[in-house]
């Protein structure tokens, strides 16, 4: 799995690449200094990791590529604009849905943008039960930063955004806690705690995708 932004990003923008989007929309969204939350843990580079979670996910369900680009838009847009904890939760989706519809105005996208739209709505936290596949998927990529090889890196980030002293065991734990829909998080889930508590011996095993 990824192991640092760089890769990250770089990964994301060569696979919008392949989606038949204005190539100005591309920039745009993964310019990270365009997205205006710019905390510690929220921000642009969260937005791509959940993107990419969603993409993971995706391929493992075999979902149909209107479906995936919906995802990915709506998880770059998913905290755009977040307080850092000003406001509440839905203040926040609130804004994520005024910048995505901005950029719909902007950039004249031929999409489903109510499905889009759904999805973002859909991360708010604490999360609804849902029942679509797509907003399941969604909703778990969100949990899921600590998947990717910098797990204790976004911890850091976390608890100086927040002000917590969580440690590798209390993400654990909250992970373990969680109720993921889909059986694609549960599993990565797992993976993801025990790297989380084992982290000399589980660094070494970088195969979170599920093949």
């Amino acid at each position: 799995m990824f192991d640092n932004d760089a890769l990250r990003y770089k990964y994301l923008k060569e696979y919008l690449s392949t989606f038949n989007l204005p190539k100005d929309f591309i920039t745009y969204i993964t310019q990270p200094n365009n997205n205006p939350s710019q905390h510690d843990y929220h921000n642009s580079r969260h937005c791509y990791t959940v993107s990419i979670n969603c993409i993971l996910a995706s391929q493992y369900y075999r979902l149909t590529d209107n479906d995936i680009i919906e995802l990915v838009i709506a998880s770059i847009f998913h905290d755009w604009g977040h307080s850092g904890g000003e406001l509440s939760d839905s203040e926040n989706i609130d804004m994520a849905v005024i910048a995505y519809s901005s950029s719909v105005a902007t950039y004249k996208l031929y999409l489903d943008h109510q499905s889009i739209i759904r999805l973002i709505r859909a991360t708010q936290y604490p999360h609804m039960p849902v029942f679509e596949l797509k907003e399941q998927i969604i909703q778990d990529a969100d949990l899921l930063q600590y998947l990717h090889e910098d797990a204790l890196l976004w911890m850091e980030s976390f608890n100086n955004e927040t002000g917590w002293h969580n440690s590798p065991k209390d993400v654990a734990e909250f992970l373990q806690s969680q109720r993921f829909n889909t059986e694609w998080a549960q599993k990565q889930s797992q993976k993801a705690v025990e790297r989380l508590l084992k982290p000399s011996e589980a660094n070494n095993d970088t195969s979170f995708t599920e093949r």
